[in-house]
This record gives C-alpha cells, structure tokens and sequence, in this order.
C-alpha cells in the first residue's frame, strides 16, 4: 500500500473522529478548587463499579458517575482526531517525495 492512500486513510479516520466527537461529544464543567491547577469533571458510565461497603464488585448498565479529570474526553478526542489527520497530511507529503 503506498503512503498516499494510507495518509488518505488516516484523514478519513481521524475526520470520523472529530464529526463523532462533535455530535455525540460529553459534556463537561470547570472545577474550580485550586486556583493553579485547572480541573474538568463530567459525568460518565461505569457499568462495572465495586462497592466500598461490601468489597464486592457490581454490574450495571446504566450507572452513571461523576468523573474528574485534568483532560475531558471532547478535548482528549479531538487531540488524538488532530493527530491522525496531521500524520496522515505527512504521509501524503513523503508519498509525494
């Protein structure tokens, strides 16, 4: 496989990933306990989650948690989107060459 249609491939991916972040994308908030550290929480599924009290692990579905986190999962996937589009560029680039 030449390095055009694998670059063609990888803009395609990361162009699906961006259009699924943007439809389907999590909602976040600023937490804003400490003024040097910047946090983001969000809530997310965990459909497996082990109880404090018994020590014995659940299964649910629809069980939903309050995530914190230096990074959401909309910026996170958009960074990785803009990393496959940006390698497949550069491998369009050296297929050219």
């Amino acid at each position: 496989m030449s390095l055009e249609i694998l670059g063609l491939i990888l803009n395609f991916i990361g162009s699906l990933i961006l259009i699924f972040v943007t439809l389907f994308g999590k909602w976040h908030q600023i937490k804003y306990d400490n003024p040097w550290t910047k946090r983001y929480w969000w809530m997310g599924r965990r459909p497996f989650w082990k109880n404090t009290q018994t020590h014995k692990w659940h299964f649910k579905w629809n069980h939903i948690v309050i995530v914190e986190g230096f990074i959401p999962p909309k910026h996170l996937w958009n960074s990785i989107g803009f990393f496959f589009i940006t390698l497949g560029f550069l491998l369009q680039l050296l297929g050219l060459m």
